[in-house]
């Protein structure tokens, strides 16, 4: 485009200057500029005081190279330009440190997971032995000797067991007596069954545990009780 001006050098001259290079008046030169790339999200600002004094003067030597409006991408060529007049090595440096972090941060993370890992394998261990634990019913009385005026069965919980019977056996291990399913881990033997036992004999006793579906699921070992004279 050709802007023709009027040019006043005197009293009576005028003449038409043509001129495609010159910029018309009030042009500003910032607005014929390609903007450069933008950055990438919101990055915090990092307060001039805080930074490292060699740091500061790169800065500023690299401000005083760049003109007046210029975009962030000149601002930051120009940043690079004087970092390589500097410090010849520097992008080596962070690519060195970059790695460094990767490397550090991979390391953190196997440990992390390697830790989750024993956690977990310990607490199924766990929950595992406690399951076998429970399986096994504990017994607390009788345990020694009894005599037929009380008789009266006691054991541990279990963690696995919702329900509870007892069993009376002969000594041929047959069953003469065995209570309804119970939540309670005491159980008196009855008056009717005590007085068939015979003193002197000796008979056996076991709890068994229910799920609360009624599935037998621990079971206590086999108690030896003898009925004194």
């Amino acid at each position: 485009m050709i802007t023709t001006f009027l040019r006043d050098d005197g009293p009576g001259y005028c003449s038409d200057v043509s001129n495609s290079d010159e910029s018309p008046p009030n042009h500003d030169p910032s607005a014929d500029r390609k903007p450069g790339p933008k950055p990438k999200g919101n990055r915090p600002q990092w307060p001039m005081e805080e930074r490292p004094v060699e740091f500061q003067e790169i800065l500023r030597e690299a401000r005083k190279t760049v003109p007046l409006g210029a975009t962030l991408h000149e601002v930051r060529s120009s940043f690079k330009e004087t970092m390589d007049e500097e410090f010849p090595n520097w992008r080596r440096r962070k690519q060195v440190a970059i790695r460094a972090l990767r490397m550090l941060s991979i390391a953190a993370v196997s440990i992390a997971l390697a830790f989750l890992a024993r956690a977990w394998v310990q607490r199924k261990a766990d929950e595992q032995q406690r399951a076998v634990r429970g399986r096994v019913i504990d017994l607390i009385d009788p345990l020694e000797p009894v005599r037929e005026e009380q008789i009266t069965f006691a054991w541990r919980p279990s963690p696995i067991s919702s329900y509870y019977r007892v069993e009376l056996l002969d000594s041929e291990y047959h069953r003469i007596w065995s209570n309804a399913l119970t939540r309670e881990v005491e159980v008196e033997l009855p008056r009717e069954v005590r007085a068939k036992l015979t003193a002197g004999e000796t008979y056996y006793w076991q709890v068994m545990g229910f799920d609360s579906a009624f599935h037998e699921v621990s079971r206590s070992p086999i108690q030896e009780m003898e009925v004194l004279r």
